[in-house]
């Protein structure tokens, strides 16, 4: 059991390492740069990414639905 744990741990880290770099590339491939480093100063605070991520998206959901 420990085992397999350890095994999804490794691909889960892998996964999670390329969605990682792939949203870098995609940062830095369509100029984003100074947009990121803005949004990492403005939001240096947060500790919790998921909750922040569904905090955000309920807001724009209730923009559009307005």
């Amino acid at each position: 059991m420990v085992a397999d744990s350890k095994i999804y741990s490794a691909k889960a880290f892998e996964i999670e390492k390329n969605e990682k770099n792939k949203a870098f590339t995609f940062i830095i491939v369509c100029g984003l740069l100074s947009e990121y480093q803005e949004f990492c100063t403005k939001f240096a605070d947060i500790n919790d990414w998921h909750a922040a991520a569904v905090m955000m998206l309920e807001k724009m959901a209730d923009k559009e639905l307005s």
